[in-house]
């Protein structure tokens, strides 16, 4: 190493530099992008099993005879919640009656008493939803 020119010495101090700044903005970037990864955007569904209180912009409670309310209008990409506070268990589907094909992301199946389940409205428009236990038990929600 004595007798290593000083052109060599140089270029071997540069690589290391770079060798160093470049491990060090990787690391930064992984950084980055591990806390931006648990934010949500307008168009994303969220976790829903971290949703807050503050987080839910309608909740639709089944009494056992019906929903309250069974009209609900809310702005597109919001969070509901279903509540059964009855006696029996509620069985929460979108339209039509034994297809439950209006919109998927209201086709929330079994809620036992006392339970509550949340969805994600991704987008705007006008469904049905119905007890399939009670055809009879149904409502209306209206995403703009």
């Amino acid at each position: 190493m004595k007798n290593m020119s000083g052109t060599l010495k140089v270029t071997l101090a540069v690589i290391a530099a770079l060798f160093v700044f470049g491990v060090i903005a990787l690391l930064g970037f992984n950084a980055q992008q591990s806390a931006t990864s648990g934010s949500t955007s307008v168009n994303t569904t969220p976790n829903l099993n971290a949703i807050r209180e503050k987080d839910v912009v309608l909740t639709i409670t089944y009494t056992g005879t019906g929903f309250e309310p069974n009209t609900g209008t809310i702005q597109a990409h919001n969070t509901i919640r279903v509540r059964n506070r009855s006696t029996r268990l509620l069985k929460f589907m979108s339209n039509p009656y034994n297809k439950n094909t209006d919109e998927l992301e209201l086709n929330l199946g079994e809620i036992k008493p006392g339970d509550s389940k949340t969805f994600w409205i991704s987008q705007k428009g006008v469904w049905g939803y119905h007890n399939a236990l009670d055809p009879s038990e149904t409502g209306t929600l209206t995403a703009y």
